[in-house]
């Protein structure tokens, strides 16, 4: 290798100004495109863990924490 960064080799018009340009805007959106879907799925991925800590908790009161202040009332209650 002779050390030069990796390049396309065009001649310099033009018209090959305007393909690269084309190229560079859409591989721009592509990237931003993916970045977008890879945010959305981690957002899915964790909506959908809380959801089942939530559901969990709901089914099965006695593993959820308790407060001081529900277990004062209920010491009033009684």
């Amino acid at each position: 290798m002779s050390g030069a960064p990796d390049r396309e080799a065009v001649f310099p018009t033009r018209q090959s100004l305007g393909i690269m340009k084309a190229k560079l805007k859409g591989a721009e959106t592509g990237h931003s495109l993916l970045k977008r879907k890879s945010e959305a799925l981690t957002k899915y991925v964790l909506r959908e863990a809380w959801n089942r800590i939530c559901d969990s908790e709901v089914r099965s009161p006695d593993l959820s924490p308790k407060n001081d202040a529900d277990e004062g009332i209920a010491l009033q209650k009684r």
